[in-house]
């Protein structure tokens, strides 16, 4: 139970989460789920996922795109962790679970359903009856400039335009 206060401002973070709620292929749970966040009316979510397909009922297709996507991450951690060898080998041990979870699994065995960022934006309009109010060109730059102040120059920041480029979002790629 949720017990929100009349006039409370509310947030939602949903970091790597929400695609566990894929393995309904009906849309019930995450329907239901998001609903829920609906029923807040909160002020802001925030959401990150995974912006690749590993959804694909053909295994050929789900093995080849983890593979891109698994190897640009384990490059990137190689790149950034390469002197600190015991979190890196936690971190691709985690990977691991993740890769077998989506190449070895099916039906309710598998819970790891990464789908596109597009995908996301008419998933929770759809489904959520959430909007998407975009993000502004300001915030855009000012996500650049802490990526850079971190010194993370092999990720790229790109604004990404959905659902005939009414709403966008930004998204962290390689």
């Amino acid at each position: 139970m949720l017990h929100v206060k009349e006039g409370e401002i509310i947030g939602i973070n949903c970091i790597f989460q929400l695609h566990k709620l894929l393995y309904d292929h009906s849309g019930n749970t995450l329907k239901d789920f998001l609903g829920l966040i609906n029923s807040t009316n909160p002020s802001i979510i925030v959401m990150a996922e995974q912006g690749t397909e590993h959804n694909d009922v053909v295994l050929e297709q789900r093995v080849s795109n983890s593979l891109k996507y698994y190897s640009a991450i384990c490059n990137c951690i190689d790149y950034v962790l390469s002197l600190q060898y015991n979190n890196q080998i936690k971190i691709e041990e985690m990977f691991g679970r993740e890769i077998r979870n989506i190449i070895a699994c099916e039906g309710l065995e598998r819970f790891e359903h990464h789908v596109a960022f597009d995908q996301w934006g008419r998933l929770m309009t759809a489904l959520g009856g959430l909007v998407n109010v975009g993000v502004n060109d300001q915030k855009f730059v000012q996500s650049k400039m802490i990526l850079k102040m971190y010194g993370a120059s092999l990720l790229k920041v790109e604004k990404k335009m959905f659902d005939g480029g009414m709403a966008s979002g930004i998204m962290l790629s390689w």
